[in-house]
């Protein structure tokens, strides 16, 4: 995907760029640090995914004007409905296409290309919106966001700010490499004046120079700025990381074409951003390598940024793991990990810190279920205590509900045990641990029928749950 979009753009800078400046331009978007995470991280698959839609399309809408088609440009929109279908974030996928159309040099084409190409997109913008409110059950089309994190007053304000500037700045200067950039939840109204007067001057500069530049500059900014409209809109709901190199995976492409349209007015500049390209690549291999594994990732992370108490939780999480494989020492790890990030948390609570509890204290539960012989001492008193404090965290969690239900059914109380099962289903119907919980609850009970309603739920939602089969099969 990278390489199809590296050559797309390497096209539409031939078309726009002077004809020095093209590969540099595409070799800089290839090799950029920022690159990395976007790559090399299989949950961000579909930034690439949508970018390669929305070149693809703007490919396409470029070569119909210039072959002066009179019909519609249904390969343009068909490209666009895959960068739609793709991540939200291609809605600007339009705007880019009408940057391309109007500052990348072409042939005029017939009367009318325009409209044609303006309804084209149109229409399949909401086709696209229709489809998605069917399958959310709302107009809003899932994009109406999720809970936001507690920012308050001047906080507020300054966020979206402060996030636009530091990602603009991350073009320039991509260090540190890390994927974990921590974000304040609070600042003094001093420091959110900062961010919002310094916003506020990036954008007077960009208005100033929007007169002086020619096309090229001007589908260089386009590039740059629309495509981290998306993650201002919502910077609300971007969780504890919310200034993440992914987002800036296309910025990087007017980064790049702006980089080479200055190189163009040193006699050795073209030749220098080759060079500074090849230079840099290697840091981008290097920080590849951290998107290897989990561990590998979150070992980089604590290095990094060793106070973040959700790195803390996750180091907590694979320390656990290892624990309940039998791991010596792995218990001791896991708590020493669940417990420094309370810590951290209660002296610096952040925007994720509601998150960053309800993990710890879930993690600290099943380190203390771990430690049989302890709570089967003190008859479970403590060991429901403390799965009862990860429900407090975050009632909305299955997971800690489904927790509390095996330390009750573990004890020997079978009612207190379904109520919190259903209490996890009811929060996560799809659960197929619950279900599979339940039911291995109401076999134990003598519940056959009940239990293999339960059962084929868990199956329903979890087709590879082994648990839920082989309790199933006992149940027949």
């Amino acid at each position: 995907l990278h390489v199809a979009n590296t050559l797309l753009l390497w096209g539409l800078f031939c078309r726009a760029l002077p004809a020095a400046a093209a590969a540099p331009a595409a070799l800089l978007f290839a090799v950029h640090p920022l690159q990395a995470e976007a790559l090399a991280w299989c949950a961000a698959v579909n930034d690439p995914l949508w970018v390669l839609g929305a070149l693809l399309a703007c490919r396409g809408a470029l070569s119909w004007r210039a072959r002066n088609q009179r019909g519609w440009p249904l390969g343009t929109c068909a490209w666009l409905a895959c960068g739609l279908l793709a991540k939200e974030n291609a809605l600007v996928a339009p705007l880019l296409l009408a940057a391309a159309w109007r500052w990348a040099p072409s042939t005029p084409g017939q009367p009318g290309a325009g409209r044609r190409l303006a309804t084209g997109v149109g229409v399949v913008l909401v086709l696209w919106w229709l489809l998605r409110a069917l399958v959310f059950q709302s107009l809003l089309a899932g994009l109406g966001g999720g809970a936001a994190p507690p920012f308050a007053g001047w906080r507020q304000l300054s966020a979206p700010a402060e996030l636009a500037l530091r990602h603009v700045t991350l073009l320039g200067w991509p260090w540190p490499l890390s994927p974990f950039r921590p974000f304040a939840g609070t600042l003094s109204p001093l420091a959110a004046c900062g961010w919002l007067v310094g916003a506020m001057a990036l954008l007077a500069a960009a208005a100033l120079a929007w007169r002086r530049l020619l096309p090229a500059g001007r589908l260089a900014l386009a590039l740059l700025v629309l495509p981290l409209a998306p993650t201002l809109g919502r910077w609300a709901t971007l969780g504890a990381y919310p200034v993440a190199d992914r987002y800036l995976y296309l910025s990087v492409a007017g980064f790049a074409a702006g980089v080479a349209l200055a190189s163009q007015r040193w006699r050795w500049g073209p030749r220098t951003l080759l060079v500074l390209a090849l230079g840099i690549a290697p840091a981008t291999a290097w920080q590849s390598t951290r998107w290897r594994s989990q561990e590998q990732l979150v070992a980089h992370g604590l290095t990094s940024a060793p106070d973040e108490p959700n790195l803390h939780v996750l180091a907590g999480d694979l320390a656990l793991q290892s624990a309940q494989a039998g791991v010596r020492g792995a218990h001791h790890r896991a708590t020493a990990h669940y417990q420094r990030a309370l810590q951290l948390l209660a002296d610096s609570p952040g925007p994720a810190q509601h998150r960053a509890e309800a993990g710890a204290q879930l993690g600290l539960a099943y380190c203390a279920w771990l430690d049989e012989p302890n709570w089967r001492a003190d008859g479970g008193r403590a060991l429901v205590a403390a799965f009862e404090r990860a429900v407090a965290a975050d009632p909305a969690r299955a997971s800690a509900w489904i927790g509390l239900g095996i330390a009750h059914a573990s004890l020997g109380r079978p009612d207190a045990a379904e109520r919190a099962f259903r209490s996890a289903i009811q929060r996560d119907p799809r659960s197929s641990e619950a279900w599979c919980n339940l039911g291995r609850l109401q076999l134990g009970q003598g519940q056959r029928e009940a239990a293999r309603t339960s059962l084929r739920e868990a199956l329903r939602w979890g087709p590879g749950n082994q648990a839920a089969s082989e309790l199933l099969t006992r149940a027949q």
